[in-house]
Protein backbone atom coordinates (compact mmCIF):
# COMPACT_ATOMS: atom_id res chain seq x y z
CA UNK A 1 0.00 0.00 0.00
CA UNK A 2 1.30 3.35 -1.02
CA UNK A 3 2.20 5.75 1.98
CA UNK A 4 -0.66 8.31 1.11
CA UNK A 5 -3.23 5.37 0.93
CA UNK A 6 -2.09 4.61 3.86
CA UNK A 7 -2.57 8.09 5.26
CA UNK A 8 -6.46 8.18 3.12
CA UNK A 9 -6.98 5.40 5.53
CA UNK A 10 -6.31 6.19 8.64
CA UNK A 11 -7.81 9.35 8.17
CA UNK A 12 -10.98 8.01 7.44
CA UNK A 13 -10.62 5.46 10.39
CA UNK A 14 -9.91 8.63 12.81
CA UNK A 15 -13.33 9.98 11.64
CA UNK A 16 -15.02 7.24 11.48
CA UNK A 17 -14.33 6.30 15.60
CA UNK A 18 -14.97 9.68 16.08
CA UNK A 19 -18.48 9.77 14.51
CA UNK A 20 -19.20 6.15 15.93
CA UNK A 21 -17.48 5.36 19.50
CA UNK A 22 -18.65 1.58 19.17
CA UNK A 23 -16.87 0.94 16.21
CA UNK A 24 -14.03 1.22 18.72
CA UNK A 25 -14.87 -1.79 20.81
CA UNK A 26 -15.57 -3.81 17.00
CA UNK A 27 -12.20 -2.74 15.95
CA UNK A 28 -10.69 -4.01 19.17
CA UNK A 29 -12.34 -7.42 19.01
CA UNK A 30 -11.21 -7.56 15.43
CA UNK A 31 -7.70 -7.20 15.88
CA UNK A 32 -7.41 -8.87 18.90
CA UNK A 33 -8.53 -12.30 16.93
CA UNK A 34 -5.93 -11.81 14.58
CA UNK A 35 -6.76 -8.78 12.08
CA UNK A 36 -4.45 -6.30 10.67
CA UNK A 37 -6.71 -2.98 10.63
CA UNK A 38 -10.46 -2.54 9.96
CA UNK A 39 -11.31 -0.32 6.67
CA UNK A 40 -13.54 2.48 7.81
CA UNK A 41 -17.09 2.41 6.55
CA UNK A 42 -17.73 5.14 4.40
CA UNK A 43 -20.69 6.48 6.74
CA UNK A 44 -22.68 5.49 9.58
CA UNK A 45 -22.22 1.82 10.03
CA UNK A 46 -26.16 0.54 11.19
CA UNK A 47 -25.09 -3.04 12.04
CA UNK A 48 -22.21 -2.17 14.47
CA UNK A 49 -24.37 -2.59 17.30
CA UNK A 50 -26.21 -6.07 16.32
CA UNK A 51 -22.27 -7.45 15.50
CA UNK A 52 -21.42 -6.24 19.18
CA UNK A 53 -24.39 -7.62 21.03
CA UNK A 54 -24.46 -10.97 18.70
CA UNK A 55 -21.46 -11.32 16.92
CA UNK A 56 -19.38 -14.72 17.54
CA UNK A 57 -16.21 -16.69 16.20
CA UNK A 58 -16.66 -19.65 14.63
CA UNK A 59 -14.02 -22.25 13.54
CA UNK A 60 -16.51 -23.50 11.04
CA UNK A 61 -15.81 -24.17 6.78
CA UNK A 62 -17.03 -21.18 5.07
CA UNK A 63 -19.16 -20.98 1.95
CA UNK A 64 -19.71 -18.48 0.30
CA UNK A 65 -22.40 -17.65 -2.12
CA UNK A 66 -21.38 -14.92 -4.82
CA UNK A 67 -23.91 -12.34 -5.07
CA UNK A 68 -24.86 -9.59 -8.04
CA UNK A 69 -23.89 -6.34 -9.00
CA UNK A 70 -21.04 -4.27 -7.81
CA UNK A 71 -19.79 -6.40 -5.15
CA UNK A 72 -19.02 -9.79 -7.03
CA UNK A 73 -15.36 -8.81 -7.95
CA UNK A 74 -14.74 -8.50 -3.72
CA UNK A 75 -16.38 -11.52 -3.49
CA UNK A 76 -13.87 -13.39 -6.19
CA UNK A 77 -11.06 -12.19 -4.71
CA UNK A 78 -12.46 -13.20 -1.14
CA UNK A 79 -13.02 -16.80 -2.64
CA UNK A 80 -9.90 -17.10 -4.22
CA UNK A 81 -7.75 -17.29 -0.83
CA UNK A 82 -7.08 -13.49 -0.50
CA UNK A 83 -8.88 -12.62 2.75
CA UNK A 84 -6.42 -13.30 5.97
CA UNK A 85 -7.10 -15.46 8.41
CA UNK A 86 -10.86 -16.30 6.94
CA UNK A 87 -10.42 -19.87 7.83
CA UNK A 88 -8.98 -19.55 11.51
CA UNK A 89 -11.83 -16.89 12.42
CA UNK A 90 -14.40 -15.33 11.05
CA UNK A 91 -17.16 -12.86 12.52
CA UNK A 92 -19.96 -14.25 12.44
CA UNK A 93 -23.61 -11.75 12.41
CA UNK A 94 -27.30 -12.78 12.84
Amino acid sequence: MKVTQSKLLNRRLRVALNEQPELSVLRARLLAIGGIEIVAPASKDLDVADLLQSGGLFCEPVVMKLGEGRHVETQRGFGSGRARNLEQSVLAMR
